[in-house]
């Protein structure tokens, strides 16, 4: 997260987990929950999880999403988003006229594609804009993690629009009038109108950003590039996504640190040069490949450990806690069995 005492850019970044777990309860308490329980094991897909076949792919569809949009979200926030290497003299070869330095980060040296953030207070590469709603910059190196917060929770935000829908219908249509009887329904359908327009707000507001970003990673450009009216050199879609995403083409949906080849030495082009010039000499600012060495190691580390995690879940599930949730939800389990469960196992037999 940025590093600044920006109360109300924090605001807004812990207001957005609050909005995202709000919608979260409100469609797995008063939609999937409510209209597809099923106490019956036999008829569950998943033994553990009360839920009819329909409901359980409803419900590890969602949460998938909301899961990933926490993770995406909470590392966008906490992420480096690029900031410049700090030298005071420029890379050799670069042409007089391309040198630059910045004045507020102690004269440092900054390429060409960087850009001062006065809210985090130093140079991010390729920076698109500071995001108030994880309180950081969005630049080249937690780009992947941003597209990845805005593309989930617009897939989210759909889910819950489309299951509150589904939840007005059924409960316009039931014949049994038992619904509207419940203790706490009027608050319940406040509750449910309430997520209901923050679905429709958030689809609308994710799906158009999304379609910003994809079109300006298509043409290799940033916002503050485009208030410049400068490009990137001209590349082919899946370059460019691969400039962003990383080259693992088989994790760019999974929230891990992208193994990328940053170059600081790019040049920056306006439209009458692109369609003029025909090739496009870059020097490479990693021509010994020691960052992006780094980089590869770091991600393969994550990755691992993102498999074991998986790994170490799915076998958890299957074999203990879901005998637990389905006790629990037949009402044969508490808390306070288990502590006796666990204490009266503890104890020593009596001679």
């Amino acid at each position: 997260m940025c590093k600044t005492y920006d109360c109300m850019g924090i605001a807004l970044a812990v207001v957005t987990v609050l909005l995202l777990a709000f919608g979260n309860f409100c469609c797995n308490y008063f939609c999937i929950f409510y209209w597809y329980f099923e106490s019956n094991p036999d008829n569950q897909l998943l033994y553990g999880l009360p839920l009819t076949k329909l409901g359980t792919l409803a419900f590890l569809f969602f949460n998938y999403l909301c899961l990933l949009s926490l993770i995406a979200h909470w590392r966008a926030a906490w992420c480096d988003p690029g900031s410049v290497p700090k030298t005071k003299e420029a890379p050799g070869g670069m042409e007089p006229d391309r040198v630059k330095f910045c004045n507020k980060c102690e004269l440092n040296w900054k390429p060409e594609r960087a850009h001062h953030c006065k809210e985090c207070g130093k140079c991010v590469y390729k920076m698109d804009h500071h995001c108030p709603w994880v309180n950081n910059c969005v630049g080249v190196k937690n780009l992947k993690f941003f597209l990845q917060f805005v593309m989930y929770t617009a897939i989210a935000a759909a889910f819950l629009v489309l299951m509150m829908l589904v939840s007005f219908f059924q409960l316009m249509t039931s014949k049994s009038k038992s619904h509207t009887q419940k203790d706490g329904y009027v608050w319940a359908f406040i509750l449910c109108i309430l997520a209901f327009i923050e679905g429709i707000l958030f689809a609308f507001f994710c799906f158009e950003l999304l379609q910003e970003q994809f079109e300006a990673i298509e043409v290799n450009q940033t916002y503050i590039d485009d208030m410049k009216e400068l490009f990137g050199r001209p590349l082919s879609l899946t370059d460019n996504l691969t400039m962003c995403l990383g080259h693992d083409w088989k994790w760019w949906l999974i929230p891990t640190t992208p193994c990328l080849s940053v170059n600081y030495l790019e040049k920056m082009y306006t439209l009458k040069q692109i369609k003029k010039l025909k090739d496009f000499e870059e020097e490479d600012y990693d021509a010994d490949r020691k960052l992006f060495a780094a980089e590869f190691v770091k991600s393969r580390r994550e990755k691992r450990i993102v498999k074991i995690l998986f790994v170490g879940f799915t076998a958890l599930w299957f074999f203990l806690i879901r005998y637990y949730s389905q006790e629990y939800f037949e009402g044969k389990f508490t808390l306070l069995g288990l502590w006796e469960q666990m204490t009266t196992f503890s104890k020593p037999p009596i001679a």
